[in-house]
């Protein structure tokens, strides 16, 4: 059709850190994303039940609902559950990263691996 603009990819980014969540909200501003930021678990479970979004990127430890657990309450209802969500964390102890390779199995589709690869824990 003429005279269409295609619309902007959608990001919710949900990140307790205010110089972590400026950074990232920066870049993705810089590639055209339309971005939505909130830095508490709770704040935004309120948003992804009413807005849909192409992309969700969620720290791991957030206040008031942590990010394992708004992944899985995004996955069980509303417009977003089908929407591919990223994982984030600046946690680097070895424990963190075994736990971090069993976050996916925690919630019933949280995270498909890309044509059947395990996830991987990045340095």
């Amino acid at each position: 059709m003429a005279g269409v603009q295609p619309t902007a990819p959608r990001v919710l980014l949900v990140e307790d850190d205010k110089a972590i969540r400026d950074l990232v909200s920066f870049h993705l501003t810089v590639a055209s994303f339309v971005t939505t930021t909130l830095a508490a678990g709770r704040d935004a479970l309120e948003v992804v039940m009413r807005e849909p979004f192409d992309v969700i990127l969620l720290d791991v430890v957030l206040p008031g609902m942590d990010g394992i657990t708004l992944c899985e309450s995004i996955r069980h209802d509303g417009p977003n559950r089908d929407v591919p969500i990223l994982m984030l964390t600046a946690r680097r102890e070895e424990s963190d990263k075994r736990d971090a390779a069993r976050w996916p199995f925690r919630c019933a589709r949280t995270a498909r691996p890309a044509r059947g690869r395990r996830p991987r824990i990045l340095p």
